[in-house]
């Protein structure tokens, strides 16, 4: 072979992981390796851009329809309210995976989100969306890898979110992303894609992951 063809072969096997998924380009983590699937991640919010509180973790009192809450179940995600706080952390399974090692994860992938952790209540810690008028998010989801029998509730996609380069003292901005609950798993389902943002009660002051209308929740993910 050519050297220069064998070359150029080399390098597109060495690049090929990072440049695939449509030319999406990949998650990457606080120290700006790519985000894999089956490892656990910390869901660190931008807590610098005026967010406040602290990591994503369980809480006790998922909204009913009767708006009554259990509160000895933990299912309901909420975001810490001390800002010192990793919360729990999470793993991420593209749809369709169906390899045994981990693969790379892209933005706009399908995704089913979990913690690393069990709940009390729930059959499951898959995050899934909740509720009809007030459209939480929470955990008792199914991880599903077969599009076919899959439920738009528990698919979601991340995204990263373009930033200025103002008032970071020359440097480059930090690389943000926010997540959506979306799916292009169910053709039929007609799901509106909404950004996962925080909505905070105002008689217990919990800071609920909630689909926003008032701008979505700003994060990266740190490596456990």
């Amino acid at each position: 072979m050519n050297p220069a063809a064998f070359l150029t072969f080399l390098l597109m096997i060495t690049l090929s992981p990072v440049l695939t998924a449509a030319g999406r380009p990949p998650l990457r983590d606080t120290h700006g390796n790519l985000v894999e699937s089956g490892r656990q991640y910390l869901i660190v919010p931008a807590t610098y851009y005026g967010g406040g509180g602290g990591g994503l973790t369980l809480a006790a009192g998922a909204p009913t329809n009767n708006n009554h809450t259990h509160a000895s179940c933990h299912v309901s995600i909420i975001q810490a309210n001390n800002p010192t706080s990793h919360g729990l952390p999470v793993t991420f399974t593209p749809r369709d995976n169906k390899q045994y090692r981990p693969v790379t994860i892209f933005g706009a992938m399908d995704l089913n989100i979990q913690f690393a952790a069990s709940s009390a209540c729930a059959r499951s810690t898959v995050w899934k969306v909740s509720g009809s008028h007030q459209r939480f998010v929470s955990v008792g989801g199914e991880k599903e890898i077969d599009h076919h029998r899959s439920s738009a509730s528990n698919w979601f996609k991340i995204f990263r979110v373009k930033q200025q380069h103002n008032n970071h003292g020359g440097k480059a901005p930090p690389v943000l992303f926010k997540i959506v609950a979306c799916s292009s798993a169910c053709k039929d389902c007609h799901v509106s894609c909404k950004d996962v943002g925080v909505v905070v009660d105002a008689k217990t002051g919990a800071r609920r992951l909630a689909l926003a209308n008032h701008g979505p929740l700003l994060v990266q993910f740190k490596k456990v």
